[in-house]
């Protein structure tokens, strides 16, 4: 196999940057200024990065983080979502679904500072009970944040990290879930997924929106990983495989004794012949599947 390399610390690399970035969920920010005005911003660059995993957390774990441009560019200016989060550091964060697509590319026109996208667009602010920016009706899914730090990356981004402290979700929706099998939540909604920025015959470059399809969801084989969960630990992950009937007790207890030979020493020059033996064992695992 052939490949292309990009020293991406050299200017001007010609790579494609969604070698770098995939397609993104489509998601809205609405912030508000010092005087209450409100600005919505679609923005591609962040994700949920923190859930909740503790039996009895105290607080939200759910953390959301994106960056947003605060420095000016030739015909691309910083964005109001970011001179907002300075002075409100409170956000919501929406998901809209496939039906929403018109509204969401006049969400991305560069309106005048302190003109509401909402209005424009056309969308219903949505009252928010924990922050002061609202969430949008139109959306099935608005999460409520707040800013609890944020960083300068590279030239012109500011990342902020925020912590969901509420979220409202279309009921009919939840029902649905919760009957569901799957359990997919927002995927349900028909969201859209930013694919690619290009210019096509001579035109101006534009924003191409994809979906994707829910019958190609692929779940891992009962046959493999833990019974249990779907990460576990290692030594859950053994009794699993003890059940399965694909080794038996003293194939086990020898796995058992090679990891913890290899876990008191992972110098793999020093302590070469566990590891080798350890990966070995565990390949035939993997891929001894009935």
């Amino acid at each position: 196999m052939s490949r292309i390399f990009y020293d991406l610390m050299r200017p001007e690399t010609g790579m494609n940057y969604r070698w770098v970035q995939p397609p993104q969920i489509v998601y809205l920010v609405s912030t508000v200024d010092q005087y209450g005005n409100v600005n919505v911003t679609p923005i591609s660059l962040g994700t949920c990065v923190s859930v909740n995993s503790l039996p009895d957390p105290v607080e939200s774990n759910y953390f959301f983080a994106f960056s947003v441009g605060n420095v000016d560019l030739p015909n691309l200016p910083a964005r109001d979502a970011y001179h907002n989060l300075e002075t409100v550091p409170e956000c919501v964060i929406s998901y809209p679904s496939s039906d929403f697509l018109e509204k969401i590319w006049v969400a991305a026109l560069p309106l005048p500072k302190g003109i509401n996208e909402m209005d424009v667009a056309g969308f219903t602010p949505l009252p928010s009970r924990r922050v002061h920016p609202p969430g949008i009706q139109e959306c099935p899914v608005n999460m409520e944040a707040v800013v609890k730090s944020s960083y300068q990356v590279g030239a012109h981004f500011k990342l902020y990290i925020c912590q969901v402290v509420a979220v409202s979700v279309n009921a009919e929706l939840v029902a649905r879930d919760e009957t569901s099998a799957e359990h997919v939540g927002v995927l349900s909604i028909d969201p859209l997924f930013e694919a690619a920025i290009v210019a096509l015959e001579g035109r101006a470059p534009r924003l191409y929106f994809g979906k994707i399809d829910r019958d190609k969801l692929y779940p891992t084989p009962d046959d493999i990983g833990s019974s249990r969960t779907w990460i576990g630990t290692f030594e859950a992950w053994m009794e699993d495989e003890l059940e399965r009937g694909k080794i038996g007790q003293e194939q086990m207890k020898e796995i058992l004794a090679l990891n913890k030979q290899w876990q008191a020493n992972l110098d793999p020059k020093v302590n070469k012949e566990a590891r080798l033996k350890l990966t070995r064992r565990l390949t035939e695992i993997v891929w001894n599947r009935k």
